[in-house]
């Protein structure tokens, strides 16, 4: 080998680094007198060894090389030199001189510098990667040589590492001389790096070439990511040339400080596996973590964390606790294997090794993990398999048709009671034991039948029950012959506990009966309430009335809500709303019976007070166990006033333009014989409206009854002031019950609206106070003839209102006390008129003959009006009288 020209050309190749790193590079390689014997590889590793280790160390000056021959060689050779064989070196020789500025190295390390693993801690450098055995392979490989290898260092000025080698010259014909001293001679230290790059190269140019440039492509790469040409995160990875798409392919992280090692590692599965590589060991934590591999391959010695310490952390991790770890080491004997085996290593291969070791112990451990797995996932399975039964109560079963013995699953063995029990096996016991032992006895021969059945190929479905009269329990059994292996049939099924089943199929079949009846008794108590309440044609005088119900949809029943509307004597209208407490076709129906009752009670025209007394009592006499609440109000047009007693009920809303006020006086409700209603009497001007309605307007479980209340006085301002009217097909009451309550309300709804009609038109009203003399009688007949002149009412009509008038204001001042007064009102369609007096006893028709002098008054009323009444009051009573006006009333 043309040696100067070797060492320089591989020197130069360093040079981009050097350059890069700010450094410079000096080349002394003067020709030699002829070709130097080397092993061109080994020379390779030893000078690119020594130029890596210099730009690691170096941040400032440079590095020198330079070779020599030295032809008057002197025994002072370097304090750290060493021979092949131990003996002084014989001239002539070689020297390398790799030279550098750097932080140099401290004079106890000298000693120690070309130990295997021996690595010189708290020194300044460009990378920790390495694991101590780069000069120690320099000086291996300067010793199969025939050489020695030395230092010079001062700590802080650099160090110079010279290798001397004997010149062993070849001829022109370049026929060999004798080897070098020692390499002959195997050595066991030399490393895997060595063992897999130097055989057969010799003898090759081209080879050898290829070869050194793979080399010190190696080299270069990894020193130009230390100076930031490419750094080491984002050095692209080769892509594996593995199994065809779609194919599982197992992945091998590969650990190594060495970027050869890594390199030769990658190249070499990579043919049969995908490769990940990490240069230490918490970079390859880091990315087993975040995507475990199928193996990991990692060398011992490395910096930051070794191999001890990557597989310590991967078995602290669940997520990669089972990773198959190969550990690959060049420290040689047992007690470094056995460490690793004992750290957890599935296992450790020695280095040097072959390719073919290599990739059998790969293979192999990712085979054993392979297995592990297959029975990790069929171990799970079976689990999945077994908590499937469990939570679906079947069993499975097998049975052995030529030995009678009968194989169960767990599940089966639960139904049995017999999980537990050390007798059940080994041996399985007969089906025939099973069945005298477990089957209840009513049910033994038809499982006999089944199984007789089932071996001549006929399918097994039959209901058994296990255990005995004490407690049993519903079973259903399937099975068929499987005849896979003619020379043993077996039946093979399943029993599923259909206990719970059989008892929620009689369940289901009670409550659609149960839910049939109660669909019709709803539909019943629907039309029932639906019929008893009345119809929306409401036309009382004085007031716009507006009423809107909705049936609740909560269980399958109906309620008692109900409303009313009564138009009573002299123009009064009775309003009414209330509520049956409970539900169904029996509340209904006394809900039917409350309203006739109050139909017939108002017609008596009793105060409100007085009608919901006697409504306490129809409600008593009906039961105890009704509760029933209710608002009956009167309205009388003449002054606007509103009389109304309530029991117990929900409080009416008057809304006006002056604001909003609820109608608070309450007395219990009715049935419950808790003493007289309370009445109370409001004035209801026009322009405002009166709101009653049924708690399930405003009753929420979530929110306090007030505040339903209160929501239905905003709703009501909200739409009064929108235009929504009380008008006869619900109007204001349709829509304060859609404002409030959207969906299907869980309780009925009954609300009613009334509206005072505002003076106007037509309408008119008088009173004249009544005096205690007999020229009140004249004053009252004079007095009506110019009002009725005033309205337009003319003769006949005229006549005959003052007629009848004339007798009932007779009868008041002869028979009654005071206070009287006439008061008269004309509507649209109706004229009334009415007295009222002090006397609380009321009068009534007598059939007078034409002898008597008295008793003709009231008959003569009853054929002038249309109609005529006598009522009650607070102070006395009151006798009306009403007359159709012409085209209004009939």
């Amino acid at each position: 080998t043309d040696l100067p020209a070797l060492t320089a050309e591989l020197a130069r190749t360093f040079a981009p680094a050097i350059r890069r790193a700010g450094l410079t590079l000096t080349l002394d390689c003067p020709p030699m007198p002829g070709p130097a014997q080397v092993d061109p590889q080994m020379w390779a590793t030893i000078l690119l060894n020594l130029l890596s280790n210099a730009l690691k160390f170096t941040f400032e000056g440079g590095v020198t090389v330079s070779l020599r021959a030295l032809t008057d060689a002197t025994p002072d050779s370097p304090a750290a030199s060493v021979t092949g064989d131990g003996a002084l070196l014989e001239p002539p020789a070689i020297e390398l001189a790799v030279t550098d500025t750097g932080v140099g190295i401290p004079p106890e390390e000298h000693a120690r510098l070309f130990e295997r693993f021996h690595r010189v801690l708290g020194t300044r450098s460009r990378t920790f990667e390495g694991s101590g055995i780069g000069l120690a392979l320099v000086a291996e490989l300067t010793a199969l040589h025939g050489g020695t290898v030395g230092v010079d260092s001062t700590e802080g000025a650099g160090s110079t590492f010279r290798v001397r080698i004997p010149w062993v010259p070849a001829d022109a014909a370049g026929a060999a001389h004798p080897a070098p001293r020692g390499a002959g001679a195997e050595d066991p230290a030399t490393t895997g790096e060595v063992a897999e790059g130097a055989a057969g190269a010799a003898g090759d140019a081209e080879g050898t070439a290829r070869t050194l440039e793979r080399q010190t492509a190696g080299f270069v790469a990894e020193a130009m990511r230390w100076v930031g040409g490419a750094p080491a995160d984002a050095v692209p990875v080769p892509a594996a040339a593995g199994p065809a798409e779609g194919a599982r392919t197992p992945t091998v992280l590969v650990v190594d400080d060495s970027a050869d090692m890594r390199e030769y590692l990658e190249g070499l599965l990579s043919q049969h596996y995908r490769v990940r590589t990490a240069r230490d060991g918490e970079e390859a934590l880091r990315m087993a973590r975040a995507d475990p591999p199928d193996l990991v391959l990692s060398d011992v010695m490395m910096p930051n964390l070794d191999g001890i310490g990557l597989l310590s952390g991967l078995r602290g991790d669940p997520a990669t606790m089972q990773l198959p770890v190969v550990l690959l080491s060049a420290r040689a004997g047992e007690d470094g294997m056995v460490e690793g085996l004992e750290a957890g290593a599935d296992d450790y291969l020695i280095k040097p090794f072959t390719a073919r070791e290599l990739l059998a112990r790969v293979r192999s451990n990712l085979e054993l993990e392979r297995s592990r797995r297959v029975r990790i996932e069929l171990e799970r399975r079976q689990a999945m398999l077994d908590q499937a039964e469990r939570m679906a109560r079947v069993g499975s079963f097998e049975i052995d048709l030529a030995t009678g013995r009968l194989d169960a699953s767990d599940e089966m063995r639960r139904m049995l009671g017999l999980l537990d029990d050390a007798a059940w096996g080994p041996p399985e016991p007969s089906l025939a034991e099973v069945i005298d032992r477990f089957v209840h006895a009513d049910d033994r021969a038809a499982a006999h039948t089944a199984v007789r059945s089932a071996s001549r190929s006929d399918p097994v479905d039959v209901e058994l029950r296990i255990g005995n009269d004490a407690g049993s329990r519903l079973v259903r059994v399937w099975g068929e012959l499987v005849n896979s292996d003619p020379a043993r049939p077996v039946i093979r099924g399943s029993v599923q506990d259909i206990q719970d089943q059989r008892a929620a199929e009689q369940a289901l079949a009670a409550a659609a009966v149960a839910r049939e009846t109660a669909i019709r008794e709803h539909r019943i108590a629907e039309q029932l309430q639906t019929s008893l309440l009345p119809t929306q044609d409401f036309a009382p005088d004085g007031l716009d009335v507006g009423t809107y119900y909705r049936a609740g949809v909560a269980g399958t029943q109906v309620g008692g809500d109900w409303y009313d509307v009564i138009e009573l004597g002299s123009g009064r209208t009775a309003l009414v709303v209330g509520d049956v407490m409970g539900r169904g076709v029996r509340a209904a129906a006394v809900m039917g019976q409350l309203r006739s009752a109050t139909r017939a009670y108002a017609r008596l025209d009793l105060p409100p007070a007085d009608v919901l007394g006697l409504l306490d009592g129809a409600v008593r006499e009906l039961g105890d166990d009704h509760i029933v609440t209710c608002v009956y109000a009167v309205f009388d047009p003449f002054d606007g006033t509103l009389t109304y007693a309530n029991s117990g009920h929900v409080p009416p809303l008057v809304v006006g333009p002056d604001g909003a006020r609820r109608l608070t006086t309450v007395s219990p409700p009715l049935g419950t014989s808790a003493g007289f209603p309370t009445e109370e009497e409001v004035h209801l001007p026009p322009g405002t409206s009166l709101t009653l309605y049924t708690d399930g307007l405003v009753e929420r479980r979530s929110d306090p009854l007030d505040a339903g209340i209160d929501a239905l006085v905003a709703a009501l301002q909200d739409l009064s002031a929108g235009g929504a009217g009380a008008l006869p097909d619900g109007g204001l009451a349709r829509a304060v019950v859609e404002r409030l309550v959207p969906e299907d309300p869980t309780d009925d709804i009954a609300v009613l609206v009334a509206v005072p009609i505002p003076d106007g038109g037509e309408a008119a009203a008088a009173a004249l106070p009544l005096q205690d003399d007999r020229q009140t009688v004249g004053k009252a007949r004079r007095w009506l003839a110019a009002t009725l002149a005033e309205w337009h009412i003319g003769a006949p009509l005229a006549d005959d209102v003052v007629l009848a008038v004339d007798e009932l204001v007779t009868n008041a001042v002869v028979h009654a006390d005071g206070p009287r007064q006439l008061r008269v009102r004309r509507s649209d369609e109706w004229l009334y008129a009415e007295v009222t007096d002090g006397t609380g006893v009321l009068p009534r028709a007598v059939r007078a003959g034409s002898e008597d002098e008295h008793g003709r008054g009231l008959q003569m009323v009853g054929l002038l009006a249309h109609q005529w009444g006598a009522r009650p009051t607070r102070d006395g009573k009151s006798v009306w009288c009403r007359f159709a006006l012409p085209g209004g009333g009939a």
